[in-house]
């Protein structure tokens, strides 16, 4: 709800005009702070029924200054809404029967400008903490500047030898895999299909035939591809829908909707010309956002950002800040990846994956526990997310001393996917780093449970055998080395630890054909590693912090 109300509030000025004054008032969202818990305290005594519950909060400014005075109203289902004034300290109490949904407003008239600036919240139960981030007045344009102005400038593309961020090669190897990953949860929204086969086959023969009696009408062929496009049945939607545009003029929506059908077929310089061509009649958020995504496809990272942040500036939106920061960070823009993500996670506290990112790059830049601390925040916005944790496990096992919270949150993973074995493995994994004497026998089964649940988990069986050896259990290690071997054949480590435990044994060819098969392994591995950091262009930063690359 937080976001659908934020993404609407980002759009602009509303004016209307009130029919009891005839005075022409203008809304701007955002506008106000409006920041409340909702202690669930009854009104009457222990051991009745509820029948009222207490709202309490503060309305402040985006500066954090109480708005005294301001009118907070609760929308109630059943009686007449109910209305307070804030106090001089912003505050304001009032009192509800329980029900399913709270919608709580709050407005203040900026004098200065003449505007009525409105904040709006709903709830489905009592939680604490809620807010909404909005402004008001002329200051809200300068505001807005602020907030989307970066304190850097993309400026070129430079070698990825001079990589952003900190730490050895094993921390920086995992922050790339969790920069991608990020930027994976780009597309993590699920697209919109068809309902039921038969009424769609209903309407696609309805709409099909209605194209055959008129060829070249307009609204017949913007029909049709916007039910393919829906549909996403892209390669049947981008006939249709570039026939539309073509009989419309090429109006900037039907270009975009071109230009998702073409990009949704694979064919993204062809995408690429419709949004170009829509943006030329329009300078919206959405078509910035898609041309974004088609440069970085197209192997343009650097016209990528800027698009990405124009969007940002037009539209702050979650989806958008979140796009423009996931570019900077797999182009190895560390900080500026950090600022982004931070900024809209601000702007966006109700967003799992802002934050994600934003651990995402903390990790990159070796700042090992405040990554830790905004990924377990994370998970906290969303306890259900599988990824989270899994990012927390990565970056809880690269890092030299896993924050506090995280063995917390991935003992709750194991909790909720029981029968997860990367859910086994991370919390033993944590386990045996943080190196409780008591803790270890736990571990090991946490482990055995890994690979029995997946027989292919050659890390589970690794650990496994780095145990045995601990206990002085040579044996016992060398059938788990070679089980990790048997999982995956690439995993190097196990034939490295393989390989000392033939050479103690005095079965010095095992061993010598173990460490090549190492040194084979590690070589290739570094090689592919170099490859893939050729591929990704790292972008090069002006920027008025000391953080620039």
């Amino acid at each position: 709800m937080w976001s659908m109300i934020r993404m609407s509030a980002l759009l602009g000025l509303k004016c209307t005009t009130h029919e009891a004054d005839k005075k022409r008032r203008c809304v701007i969202l955002p506008l106000l702070v409006l920041a409340f818990a909702i202690p669930m305290r009854s009104a009457l005594l222990v051991g009745q029924a509820p029948t009222a519950i207490l709202l309490t909060g503060k309305v402040v400014g985006l500066d954090g200054k109480p708005a005294a005075g301001a009118e907070v109203k609760l929308r109630e289902q059943a009686t007449d809404d109910v209305t307070v004034t804030t106090d001089a300290s912003g505050s304001f109490e009032l009192k509800s029967p329980p029900q399913t949904r709270y919608v709580l407003s709050a407005d203040t008239v900026d004098h200065r400008h003449g505007e009525l600036a409105v904040a709006e919240l709903a709830v489905a139960e009592p939680r604490e903490g809620l807010r909404i981030v909005v402004k008001t007045g002329a200051g809200a344009q300068a505001a807005m500047d602020f907030a989307d102005k970066p304190n850097f400038t993309v400026a070129g593309i430079t070698d990825w030898t001079a990589v952003g961020g900190h730490g050895s090669d094993a921390t920086l190897r995992t922050s790339e895999e969790i920069a991608r990953q990020t930027a994976a949860l780009k597309n993590s929204a699920p697209e919109r299909g068809p309902g039921s086969k038969r009424e769609e086959g209903a309407k696609e023969v309805a709409l099909r035939e209605a194209v055959t009696a008129q060829p070249e009408s307009y609204a017949a062929n913007r029909a049709l591809g916007d039910f393919y496009l829906q549909a996403t049945r892209y390669a049947e939607a981008s006939g249709f829908l570039e026939t539309a545009s073509r009989l419309h003029g090429g109006s900037a929506p039907d270009e975009y909707n071109a230009a998702l059908a073409c990009r949704g077929e694979g064919d993204f310089a062809r995408a690429r010309q419709h949004v170009m061509r829509a943006l030329e009649k329009e300078d919206r958020a959405a078509y910035h956002a898609l041309a974004g995504d088609l440069d970085e496809r197209l192997g343009d990272p650097l016209a990528a950002a800027r698009e990405d942040e124009r969007a940002t500036a037009l539209e702050p939106s979650e989806a958008n800040y979140f796009a423009w920061g996931s570019e900077l960070l797999v182009h190895r823009a560390i900080w500026q990846a950090v600022e982004v993500f931070s900024r809209g996670a601000q702007l966006h506290p109700e967003s799992q994956r802002l934050k994600m990112g934003q651990g995402a790059a903390l990790f990159g830049g070796a700042r090992y526990d405040e990554a830790a601390e905004r990924l377990c925040e994370a998970s906290d916005l969303d306890p259900a997310n599988r990824e989270t944790y899994v990012f927390l496990g990565k970056v809880g096992l690269a890092s030299p001393s896993p924050a506090a919270c995280v063995g917390k949150k991935l003992k709750r993973f194991v909790s909720m996917r029981p029968e997860d074995a990367d859910a086994n493995y991370y919390e033993a994994m944590i386990l045996i780093k943080g190196r409780e004497p008591g803790e270890q026998g736990r571990a090991a089964d946490l482990l055995r449970k890994a690979v029995a649940l997946n027989p292919q988990f050659a890390e589970g069986y690794l650990q496994l055998g780095i145990l045995a050896l601990a206990r002085r259990d040579n044996a016992g290690a060398q059938a788990e080395f070679e089980r990790a071997i048997k999982a995956d054949a690439s995993l190097a480590e196990a034939h490295y630890r393989l390989g000392v435990l033939y050479d103690r044994a005095g079965n010095s060819e095992r061993a010598r054909v173990e460490f090549a098969r190492h040194e084979e392994l590690v070589k290739d591995k570094a090689e592919a590693v170099e490859r893939e950091r050729r591929e990704v262009k790292q972008f090069l930063v002006t920027s008025g912090d000391t953080h620039t690359k």
